[in-house]
């Protein structure tokens, strides 16, 4: 983008009025040996304000002159505004006071809208200039020379030549106008310039001092018993010069009591070596462990000391230095523990010990058949999910010791994503960690099981316990949802365009909005349940937590409690208390989260669960299971789908992802054995739009006939074992006739699968694949295997989407470098820095920032450093070269000529051109270093960003980023692939989901043609 001299602004071209005849707000700056003026303009010219879009379909719609433009091409005094009077909202001239506070009244209380404030900022010069840009107040979006800049700390440099830019600010507001922009002045040095952030006091209730917004400075372990429960110290840094940073590395200075272990043998992750973009921020962390166990005298608070090392570019070094502290806790004390994250960034979760002993010596889930019943047989936890602006620590202490652990898991901040995808996933993370980490900080006997859940969580966390039982309720015992809600406020979209195209976008998120559709609850039958809220409740209505209750009873989830008589009902309403309460009949009895009511709920769960002997739910005699995501469910009674089915349209074979599965089983009459010992079961299970199926049932299961075929003990034997599943192929040829299910095994460890051969020969002992069932309905083996055995098909949550799954691995941020337009590459790094940072305020999360050039040999291969992480690729193959090989070989993507001297593309017939539409797009990629007889393999992700020149960059970025980041938003209505254009609902002409070969799916995508 070009200085306001050449740039129409909002109506007019924008002259400068002389800087003699204008009230600035002037900072010297020193660039080398040259001084430069920086100036910020004190008059905003604005316009609005406009009602919010209907349709939140997608981010771009933000702009309330797309349909005229856009605010960067927008060429109007005035738009219609149904907020003005006589309808139409014009441009209006507003001036800062001394402070550069813009406040300007509307006249009286309006519903939310949105409007454009557009200023300048000038480079008083002849050399190029840096600062770094603070915005508070009504502020949503901020761009400084069409590049958009994070709101919040930190901030990234932004490196301007002489000249004037303009500064565009998305506002929102009620009442009035009222903001703040600053600029201040930075060193564009040419070395790197990493630096700790540093870290406010803090309190208990708020935690340890954050930034205004965005993650605390540090994350630390509690010292526990004496012991140390988990050997990571994370730190939180950013790059704040225009330079990179090089081997950037967090190091453990040796104390008495505290070393780290870099050359010790240790099963934890060595922290990688990294880079760090111009104004890159990143968590860093260094393994630590205490020399012996300590205790108060030996000087708790403990020491750390920590060296952050980087270098620049011509190799010269640097050191910076930093003491933290350790907390000591008793056995009887909340502490903090942390732990890998499924993005390989260290997360913090907050736990109680258990007052006694509760594991086995033996626990061990090898994955076989019965093992589960092992693995359950661990301590049990109750997971207790936050609500907004609650941290882990203070959640922990909610509660007294109990009998069995308590967790707390942070989900990455306080708003913990509202317990939807990386906050989903996150509580997932802490859950196995802690299992991992109590087994070896205090041995078996006080192993957690991640598979003996009770589940509760306040507020916004009574919908993240609602969401996640009915997702995972093999794993639970007990639940109860206090203050809670089927589905979040603002999950319902409103909407302006084509249906269908709305149906699309809407699936990538039913799996967290599948609570409002009331089957769902058919996923948590037999389960103990309890919702519970204040009467007088004004932040959360009482309702909601009644229509917990409405949706679970009608599908006999609550067994045989009645749901038309009174007094057997298992929803409370707490007379006198509001939405939360700390006393709930006398001082100090546990409150909201543990008065006796809840503890007693807890005891008659767990009480059930040890009715079978085994420590697990009991199943009720018929129960059933609905899905639309085989990446985030996880299947019930030892039955997960893995894939889902194909339809038959036109006598063609389409593969369906994102439509509703089900599974309904029916326990038949137990016979006891001959010693009058356990009983064997047969289960009769009908399955709907399921494709590949793990089938895992409780050991008393002898038999089972899935959809009229029959499996026999061999056979649940034959899949018990890993990475074995059932599939069955429809045949084109006999579209009314249901196909038989077979028996796919893994293919043989040790055997290297690559990008181009993705099938292995089978072992010696796994011959055993597929055939036809027998005419008695029996399984049979011989024969090669059916298609859908192929391990090339896509397999939940592996890679399965919608797009941000991309996010569910650790994944990287690969900048284009291959383009011939440097604009184009300084927006490409730029989008890439600003993913990075957001990630790290929003989510308390890392990635790296890496060219193309760095992950490409010298025979256009793609490095090994590459081949452990899902990829965001910036720029289509003009200007990514990884784009250029990877996106070439996308099944459902035909491009012409080489994508790059002509980027023309066809998805599913429509001939489409970068020039004219934006692509986002996932796709698959194998590390062709997988072990066959792992059934996930090496197998990931990435999601590319096309689009043509800055302009189509800008909307391509928006499609991808759609909401991934904003609160109470539902987490990235985004599919598997968007293309963006200048017409359709909010500038989408095109969306959908691929095929479980990654094929273009007519039944699941909207056309562009």
């Amino acid at each position: 983008m070009q200085g306001l001299g050449s740039r129409p602004l909002i109506g007019r071209e924008y002259v400068p009025r002389s800087l003699a005849l204008k009230a600035v707000i002037c900072i010297s700056l020193l660039v080398a040996s040259t001084s430069a003026a920086l100036v910020v303009g004190k008059e905003w010219s604005f316009i609005g304000p406009f009602g919010l879009p209907d349709s939140r379909l997608s981010p771009v719609n933000r702009d309330p002159l797309q349909p005229f433009g856009g605010i960067f091409n927008a060429s109007v005094e005035s738009a219609p505004s149904e907020l003005i009077p006589g309808g139409l909202a014009k441009r209006t001239l507003l001036s800062s006071d001394s402070q550069g506070v813009v406040h300007h009244s509307l006249g009286g209380a309006l519903p939310a809208w949105l409007g454009w404030a557009v200023g300048e900022v000038t480079v008083d010069g002849r050399h190029e200039a840096c600062l770094q840009v603070t915005c508070q107040g009504a502020v949503k979006e901020a761009y400084v020379d069409g590049r958009e800049i994070l709101l919040g700390s930190p901030q990234p440099t932004l490196r301007l030549a002489a000249g004037t830019w303009a500064v565009h600010l998305l506002l929102s507001g009620s009442a009035a106008v009222h903001f703040l922009f600053t600029a201040e002045a930075a060193r564009c040095v040419a070395s790197p310039q990493p630096m700790l952030l540093k870290m406010s006091a803090g309190s208990w209730e708020t935690g340890p001092g954050k930034w205004t917004v965005g993650p605390k400075a540090y994350d630390l372990p509690d010292v526990i018993d004496g012991r140390l429960f988990s050997p990571l110290v994370a730190v939180r840094v950013q790059n704040r010069a225009a330079a990179w940073a090089k081997d950037v590395q967090l190091v453990v200075m040796p104390t008495p009591h505290v070393v780290g272990f870099e050359e010790a043998e240790t099963d934890w992750e060595q922290p990688a070596v990294q880079s760090l973009a111009p104004g890159q921020a990143a968590v860093l962390y260094a393994l630590i462990s205490l020399v012996q166990e300590v205790s108060a005298a030996d000087g708790c608070p403990l020491e750390v000391r920590l060296k952050l090392r980087y270098s620049g570019e011509d190799g010269s070094r640097f050191e910076e230095l930093a003491t933290l502290q350790l907390r000591c806790r008793k056995r009887k004390d909340s502490f903090q523990f942390l732990f890998l994250d499924v993005d390989g960034t260290p997360q913090m979760a907050a736990a109680r010990l258990p007052i006694k002993a509760c594991g086995q010596d033996s626990d061990v889930d090898d994955g076989s058949q019965g093992s589960r019943g092992a693995a359950a047989h661990g301590c049990p936890v109750l997971l207790s999910l936050h609500g907004m602006d609650v941290t882990a620590s203070r959640a922990a202490d909610c509660y007294k010791p109990k009998p069995y652990w308590v967790l707390a898991p942070h989900g990455r901040s306080t708003s913990a994503f509202f317990w939807q995808g990386p906050g989903d996933w996150s509580a997932l993370a802490s859950l196995e960690a802690l299992s991992e980490l109590s087994l070896a900080v205090f041995g078996s006997p006080w192993r957690a099981s991640p598979r003996r859940l009770l589940v509760t969580g306040h507020s916004n966390g009574g919908y993240g316990a609602w969401s996640f039982a009915q997702l995972r309720p093999d794993r639970v015992l007990g639940m109860a949802p206090l203050a809670g809600m089927p589905v979040l406020a603002g999950g319902e979209a409103g909407f302006e365009g084509d249906p269908f195209l709305r149906a699309v976008m809407d699936a990538s998120t039913l799996e967290y909005l599948s609570a409002a559709h009331s089957r769902s609850g058919s996923n948590m039958a037999g389960i103990p349940f309890l919702a519970r809220t204040g009467a007088d409740d004004a932040t959360i209505a009482p309702w909601l937590t009644r229509r917990l209750y409405r949706l679970l009873c009608p599908t006999g989830a609550l067994g045989g409690r009645s749901c038309t008589r009174g007094g057997q009902a298992g929803v409370v309403e707490v007379p006198g208390k509001g939405h939360w309460w700390w006393d709930t009949a006398k001082e100090n009895d546990g409150g909201v989260m543990d008065d006796s009511q809840m503890r007693q709920h807890w005891k008659r769960a767990l009480a059930g669960g040890a009715g079978r002997g085994d420590g697990e739910q009991t199943l009720p005699h018929r129960f059933e299971y609905s899905l639309w995501n085989p990446a985030t469910s996880e299947g019930r009674g030892g039955l997960q789908p893995l894939s889902l089915q194909e339809q038959l349209t036109l006598a063609l074979v389409w593969q369906v992802p994102f439509r509703l599965a089900r599974l309904q089983v029916t326990r038949d009459q137990a016979e006891l054995g001959a010693d009058g010992g356990e009983g064997h079961e047969t289960w009769r299970v009908a399955t709907s739009n399921v494709r590949r199926l793990r089938l895992r049932p409780p050991g008393a299961v002898r038999a089972l006939d899935l959809d009229g075929t029959r499996l026999d003990a061999e056979d649940l034997t034959r899949l018990a074992r890993r990475g074995a599943f059932a599939c069955r192929e429809p045949s084109a040829k006999q579209p009314g006739r249901e196909p038989p299910w077979v028996i796919c095994r893994p293919p043989a460890a040790g055997c290297a699968r690559t990008d181009d051969d993705t099938s292995c020969p089978l072992g010696e002992n796994d011959t055993e694949s597929d055939g036809e069932a027998s005419r008695e309905g029996h399984l049979k083996q011989p024969g090669s295997p059916p298609s859908c055995c192929d391990p090339i098909e896509r397999v939940g949550p592996v890679d399965y989407g919608p797009m941000r799954r991309v996010f569910a691995k650790r994944f990287m941020c690969v900048v284009g470098t291959a383009g011939s337009d440097l604009e184009v590459q300084r927006h490409l790094l730029h989008y890439a820095t600003l993913l990075a940072n957001r990630w790290f305020q929003e989510g308390a999360g890392s990635t790296r920032v890496v060219l193309d050039r760095d992950l490409m040999d010298e025979k256009n291969e793609i490095r090994i450093a590459a081949r452990t992480h899902n990829l965001i690729l910036l720029g289509g193959p003009a200007d990514n070269l990884l784009s250029s090989v990877l996106l070439l070989r996308h099944p459902g993507i035909t491009w012409h000529a080489d994508g790059r001297s002509s980027p023309v593309f066809e998805i599913g017939g429509c001939r489409l051109s970068l020039a004219r539409n934006a692509l986002v797009s996932l796709g698959p990629w194998s590390s062709g270093t997988a072990k066959c007889g792992d059934e996930h393999g090496e197998r990931f992700v990435y999601a590319v960003i096309a689009g043509a020149g800055a302009d189509g960059m800008r909307k391509a970025w928006r499609l991808f980023l759609d909401g991934a980041f904003v609160v109470n938003h539902w987490q990235h209505r985004t599919p598997e692939f968007v293309i963006g254009g200048e017409t359709g609902s909010d500038n989408v002409v095109g969306a959908g989901f691929w095929g479980n070969r990654w094929e273009w799916q007519p039944d699941a995508s909207y056309s562009p043609c």
